[in-house]
Parts: C-alpha cells; structure tokens; sequence
C-alpha cells in the first residue's frame, strides 16, 4: 500500500535575533557626498574689516605677510587722515579657500576689531551673458570683414568700416567686463582699515573726561538751583 507524499510545509518566520547589551547597531552605509553649492559658480566675495593695531607700520607689513603666505598679495595701500587721525586701509586679494583663515589672521593681529562687514555677488549668469554676446560679436565682425573685401565702391566701404568700428568697441567693452568678473572671482578682496589703538584710546579718554566735567557741572548748577529755590 502506497503511501501519500505530505504537501510541503510553508516555512515559518524566524523571530528576530536580538541584539546583545552593549553591542552597536548596524550602521546605514554612508551617502554620497554632497556637493557644495557654489562648485561651478562664480562668486565675488568682499569684506571691509575696522581694527585697531598698537603699531600701523608693522601691522601693514603683517598684513602683507598673511596674504602672500596664502596665495594672495596686497593690491592697495592707501594713507590718509581724519580728524587728525592716520588711518591706513590696506587691500588685500587672498583665494576664496583661504579666505576664513585669512579672516582668523587677520583679526588675530588686531587689538580689537571695531566693524567688519562682508558681501557675496554671484556674477555666473552674468559672465555667460557676457561670453554669449562676445561669441555673436565677434561673428559679426567676421562676417563683416568679409562684407569688406567684397565692397564695390567708397559708400559701401565707409558704411562697412562703421560698422565695423562700432562692433569692435562693443568687443572690447565686454572683453574688458569678462576680465574684470574672471579677476574678481578667482580672488577674494579684503580691505582692512586700520587706526592706532593708542590715539583712538586717548581720543576716546578726552571725550569720555570732558563728557564727565560737563555732566558735573551741569548737577552742581542744578543742586544749587533747588537749594535757592
């Protein structure tokens, strides 16, 4: 007597093996990197840094310093006087991924900073405006130049030359803007203006002490008007 073949069991689930006390879950893998937003972009970084120094002549050829050993140099060093005050504004260009060291420097040369202000201008869709134009432009004058050597009399000739004097001018307009946008974005520009610490301090001392005598003189003349009254 044959027997009957038993119909296949479905397999039960497992339960979960638990995770020993103490030992670490497992970790997700790691996601791709993310890249920053301004990769690709052109980007014009600009800061205006105030700070007071105990000596303006070293802290110029410190500021120096910081800049070439990052890549940079100083673009600028202009002198001036307010008030009877020297004041040294020291422009420096620096590359943008040195730039927060640059600042940390910079500020660290500083008996204290008394303002600071920064600004970013994205200029890449400007500057591929620019590239367009210059492209149709200088195909223009191509095509014109051709027109020139074909002319047939002196009127056709001027009217080509024209135009072609006009286009050359817009040429080098936009070539001059495209330098000017390249320079600006391959480098960051900071301008540090700095006072000595030591005239602003007595500065700040006489105001303060004269500010003191005229608010005491303005009670005793007060204290002896009520004791008339």
């Amino acid at each position: 007597m044959k027997r009957r073949a038993r119909a296949a069991q479905p397999a039960r689930p497992q339960p979960p093996v638990p995770t020993p006390v103490g030992a670490a879950p497992a970790q997700p893998a790691e996601p791709a990197a993310i890249q920053p937003a301004q990769v690709g972009r052109m980007v014009i970084y600009t800061t205006e840094i105030g700070v007071l120094v105990r000596s303006l002549g070293e802290s110029v050829q410190a500021m120096s310093d910081v800049a070439t050993s990052l890549g940079g140099y100083v673009a600028g060093v202009e002198n001036k006087e307010e008030n009877g005050q020297p004041i040294v504004t020291v422009r420096l260009k620096v590359p943008p991924e040195r730039y927060d060291q640059a600042m940390r420097q910079l500020r660290g040369l500083a008996v204290e900073v008394t303002d600071e202000k920064a600004s970013t201008q994205d200029v890449t869709e400007e500057f591929s405006d620019v590239q367009t134009q210059l492209a149709a432009l200088e195909a223009s004058h191509a095509q014109l130049l051709e027109l020139l050597g074909k002319a047939q009399n002196v009127d056709e000739i001027l009217k080509i030359q024209e135009r072609l004097a006009q286009t050359k001018t817009q040429i080098d307009r936009l070539k001059g803007r495209q330098t000017f946008l390249q320079r600006n974005a391959e480098l960051a520009t900071i301008a540090v203006r700095a006072r000595a610490a030591d005239d602003v301090l007595a500065r700040t001392y006489t105001t303060l002490r004269t500010a003191l005598r005229r608010a005491e003189g303005q009670k005793a003349a007060t204290l002896a008007g009520l004791e008339r009254a």
